[in-house]
């Protein structure tokens, strides 16, 4: 799954990168932590959930926060 991670990094930064709008920066705090819970042997659904509760609370503090 640490390449999974990675690859959702680079996809999210990349995309985020060629846009001019916020795209999907929102991702990439997700996918980062659930890269380091990759790295420490955190079964596959964890991380998966942590990704999806992360991202949707980035997105919730752009939309009220910004």
């Amino acid at each position: 799954m640490i390449y999974v991670w990675v690859a959702v990094t680079v996809l999210a930064v990349v995309v985020e990168a060629v846009t001019v709008a916020l795209v999907s920066v929102w991702f990439i705090p997700g996918s980062i932590v659930a890269l380091i819970l990759a790295f420490l042997d955190v079964p596959t659904w964890i991380q998966c959930t942590v990704f999806v509760v992360i991202s949707a609370i980035m997105i919730l503090l752009a939309k009220f926060v910004f």
